[in-house]
This record gives structure tokens, C-alpha cells and sequence, in this order.
């Protein structure tokens, strides 16, 4: 009986069982349902966005991987309209084509060159890019542009010199080896002194420097000045105290001196017919010590050969000085007014050993005279008497 009544129980348990199962299986559909309807709007709103913003892409989800994502597989395609392509033309940044160490923008192609000249202009391009610095040429460069830049500002500052004070600027011209500059600056300054010195500076300068026309020009103007004479005589003092004995009679006439480079300056000027007249009127010069027409036999033997050289002497011997006389007689009484047969009795020393000077010059222009005349027994007369006077002035030097 009780067994029964069990069996019965467990019938009655069966079919609730059976509807448990029913009312889950509901539940569960039920849910699909729900999140199936979920899906399909978050479909529709999917594509509403698509297609309000075609040209976008989304991005792909990020994979936590080691290696790189393959390009072709995470990048979307962005679709391929007018509108992106004309954007990508007109914003695309330019590419750069690497060479070594060296980038170079590759231009947009211009229709307007041919294609040859663009690409030999882009090889010069590279060309000059890819040039190394050439260190040495640098400071070579850098070292030469600092001299002339170094050299123009000393020109420029003793230019202003030259100006201002053009004594100071003749030891920079000096120094620059530069004489002419250094006349030119020896003539300023006299120009603005108009001291004889300054005169006598720059008559010496224009001799040393060979500048005959200004010689020619400024002795003849110390010539004209009243102070003259004192001023050669302070000079051959002044030049003949502390020096050797030798050297005397090569300094201790200033006034015979000038009269000699006055000739030179004419005959170097191609004035020759001033020259010799000249050289013939210093022989009636009060300053017998002085003898220019030496000068002038110089000019002569150096200036031509010995045929012309003869010939020119025989036209000296025959001119006629301005006193009407020849010059060959002018010499000679030259000759005796030095009076050489007494510099023994001379006290001044000096005096003799120009005087002694003077009187071997005037032989040597007697002895050429004869001798190239065809008088062999003057110019062996005047040769005897040039070697006495020789010994006695190196008796006293």
C-alpha cells in the first residue's frame, strides 16, 4: 500500500519537473530575443554612421601581439572618391629621396621644363650638396681676405696721414718700399712748410728715386732763393763733421754736387743741348770746386758707344761758352785756378782733399780730350799729372 502511494508521489513529482524545463526554456528564448533585437540596432546604428561618414574607416582592434600588425591586414582602405583623391594631391606632403647623408626634396614636375633639364638640375643639386668642406681652402681663404682687409685699413690710415701730417707717412711709405709715395709725401710736406730743409729733403729724394723733372724743378728753385749760399756752405759743414777722410770730397761740396745732378737730370730728360750748355757755365761758377762737365762726359760715355762717344767729345772741345770763349779754354784756366801745386800749404784739411778731388776729375775729361783729338803729348802730359795728384790724396785719406 505504501509502495503505491510512493509510486503515485513520484508521479505527481514528474510532470512539475516537466514544467520547470518549459518555463527555462522560455526564459532563454526569451533572452535571445532580446539580445538578438540589441545586435540588429547597434547594426542599424553602425550603419547609419557609415554611411553619414563614408570616408572614414574603423580602427581595427588592437592585438596584443610582439610583432607588428601587417599593414595590409590592420589599415582599412579609405574609399577611393574625386574628392580624397584631389585632397591627396593638393596636401600631400613632398617625399625626400635619401642619398648618403644628404636630403634632397624631390619637386612637383614642372610642365614647363623638359624632363632632361629637370633631372640635370636635381644631379647638380646633389652634386654641390654632397661636396665635402674643404678645410685647408677654408682658412686659406679666411687668412687672405684678413690681409687685405688688414693691409687696406694700414693704406687707409697712412693715406690719412699722408693728409694731415705727410712727414709721418714717408717711414710708413719707406717701410712698404714704396719711393714715389715717399717723394710724393716728401713734396706735400714742402708745399706746406716752404722750409728749406723740407727742400732739401726732397731735392735728395728725387735724386735717389731717379725722378729728373723734379729734380730739375726744385733745384732750380733753391737756386732762386735768397738764403742760397749760406745754406750749401752750413750743409758742407754740417756733412763733413765726424766722417772719414775719404768720403770728404765726396760731401764737402753740396753746391758742385747740385750743379752735376743738374746736368744728369737734363741729359736724362733727353735735354741734351741744355746739358752741355750747363755743364759749360759752371766752368765761370765762383765755386771752383765744382765741375759738372764731368757729369756730362759720364752721361756721354755711358749713354753711347765709343765711335758716337769720340765724336761728342770733339763737339765739346769746340763749343763756344757763353763768354765767347771755348770750353777747352774755360778748363784749362779751371785747371790752374784750383790750384793744386799748393794743397800742401793748405791748413784745412778738408779743403785740400777737395781741391785735390776737383783737379783729378778735371784731368780725367783733359785726358779724353786729347786723346780721342789726336794731342798724344798733352794727354800723356795730363795722365803724369793725374797719377801725382792721385798720390797725394791717398797720402791723405
Amino acid at each position: 500500500m505504501q509502495k503505491s502511494e510512493n509510486n503515485n508521489a513520484t508521479k505527481a513529482v514528474k510532470p512539475k519537473a516537466s514544467s520547470l524545463t518549459a518555463e527555462k526554456s522560455k526564459k532563454t528564448a526569451t533572452t535571445k530575443a532580446k539580445i538578438s533585437q540589441a545586435a540588429s540596432k547597434t547594426a542599424s546604428k553602425a550603419e547609419v554612421k557609415a554611411k553619414a561618414k563614408p570616408t572614414t574607416a574603423a580602427k581595427p582592434d588592437k592585438v596584443r601581439t610582439s610583432a607588428k600588425p601587417d599593414k595590409a591586414k590592420t589599415t582599412a582602405a579609405k574609399p577611393n572618391t574625386a574628392k580624397t583623391a584631389a585632397k591627396r594631391t593638393t596636401k600631400a606632403a613632398p617625399k625626400t629621396q635619401k642619398s648618403g647623408r644628404v636630403k634632397l626634396k624631390i619637386r612637383d614636375y614642372d610642365t614647363t621644363k623638359s624632363f632632361e633639364s629637370q633631372v640635370q638640375s636635381i644631379n647638380v643639386a646633389t652634386e654641390v650638396a654632397q661636396k665635402p668642406l674643404d678645410i685647408g681652402n677654408i682658412i686659406i681663404n679666411t687668412f687672405l681676405y684678413t690681409m687685405i682687409a688688414l693691409l687696406g685699413l694700414v693704406m687707409w690710415f697712412v693715406s690719412v696721414v699722408y693728409v694731415v701730417e705727410p712727414k709721418a707717412s714717408i717711414k710708413y711709405f719707406d717701410f712698404l718700399r714704396a719711393p714715389k709715395a715717399s717723394l710724393a709725401a716728401y713734396e706735400r710736406a714742402y708745399n706746406l712748410s716752404h722750409e728749406n730743409y723740407d727742400l732739401y729733403d726732397l731735392i735728395n729724394k728725387s735724386i735717389e728715386t731717379g725722378s729728373y723733372k723734379t729734380t730739375i724743378k726744385y733745384i732750380n728753385e733753391l737756386r732762386t732763393q735768397t738764403y742760397y749760399q749760406a745754406f750749401v756752405d752750413e750743409i758742407d759743414v754740417t756733412s763733413t763733421e765726424g766722417i772719414a777722410k775719404r768720403y770728404v770730397a765726396l760731401v764737402g761740396d753740396y753746391d758742385g754736387y747740385l750743379n752735376s745732378q743738374y746736368v744728369i737730370a737734363l741729359y736724362k730728360t733727353g735735354q741734351k743741348d741744355a746739358a752741355i750748355k750747363a755743364a759749360a757755365d759752371d766752368l765761370s761758377n765762383a765755386n771752383y770746386r765744382s765741375f759738372a762737365l764731368s757729369a756730362y762726359f759720364d752721361c756721354l760715355y755711358s749713354d753711347k758707344t765709343l765711335t758716337t762717344y769720340i765724336a761728342d767729345i770733339l763737339q765739346v772741345k769746340a763749343y763756344t761758352c757763353k763768354d765767347g770763349r771755348t770750353l777747352i779754354e774755360n778748363l784749362e784756366d779751371r785747371r790752374t785756378t784750383v790750384d793744386i801745386t799748393n794743397s800742401h800749404d793748405l791748413d784745412d784739411i778738408n779743403e785740400r782733399l777737395v781741391r785735390l778731388y776737383t783737379s783729378m776729375k778735371i784731368d780725367n775729361v783733359l785726358y779724353d780730350i786729347y786723346k780721342y783729338s789726336g794731342e798724344v803729348g798733352l794727354a800723356d802730359e795730363v795722365a803724369a799729372e793725374y797719377r801725382a795728384l792721385r798720390d797725394i790724396y791717398d797720402s791723405l785719406v
